[in-house]
């Protein structure tokens, strides 16, 4: 990087290495490892614009859920709740949600109350549901 006039005053290019633009180039075919990765990042900003549970203004508050391998952080916006779960175990461990509202899984889809697992080494967000007239505003 001190050869190249562009770079050599950035002390920041002493660690970076050249980017391997092949690898760069399946970022859009999911079946390759790279495209995964980031289809599900891609996923993950998609969630988080749509969502004002994850900006600056929330509320944000650390959970006791019990266990030392699962970190519980709570952000509230409004009237409206996201629970987070990060799992920092190669185990699933199970936590108990801090109310009895039912909640929805941002990335599955899948609704959920009371009881919730984690996977090994894996996170779950979950936004609270409205109810109206009982059903879930996600079904």
């Amino acid at each position: 990087y001190t050869k190249d006039p562009l770079k050599a005053e950035d002390s920041r290019y002493l660690h970076r290495g050249n980017l391997p633009w092949e690898r760069a180039a399946e970022r859009d075919n999911i079946a390759t490892p790279a495209g995964a990765v980031f289809q599900r990042l891609r996923k993950l900003e998609h969630i988080r614009e749509e969502h004002r549970e994850f900006s600056h203004e929330a509320d944000v508050h650390i959970l006791d859920v019990g266990n030392k391998a699962v970190l519980g952080i709570g952000r509230n916006c409004g009237d409206e709740q996201l629970y987070a779960f990060f799992n920092f175990d190669w185990e699933r461990h199970s936590v108990r949600l801090p109310d009895d509202a039912a909640y929805v899984d941002l990335l599955s889809g899948e609704i959920c109350s009371n009881l919730v697992t984690v996977a090994s080494s894996d996170f779950r967000w979950l936004l609270s549901v409205k109810q109206d007239n009982g059903k879930s505003a996600y079904e």
